[in-house]
């Protein structure tokens, strides 16, 4: 049985657009598609998702409702 991103090499490459990201598990998931080579657009309401471009994510400030 597989499990949820089981290896680093399952998003490398791909695009992950992940919402909630300002703070929380939104950040630690955002951060976590990064390091394993995702390129992610990170969305929040919040503009402190701002802060994530220093990390090289790519910060969306949306209201999604």
């Amino acid at each position: 049985m597989s499990t949820f991103l089981s290896t680093p090499d399952e998003v490398a490459g791909k695009v992950v657009f992940v919402t909630g990201a300002a703070s929380g598990i939104g950040r630690s998931i955002a951060e976590l598609m990064h390091q394993r080579g995702a390129r992610v657009i990170a969305e929040d309401v919040q503009p402190e998702v701002k802060e994530l471009v220093a990390a090289g994510l790519v910060p969306l400030v949306v209201d999604m409702t």
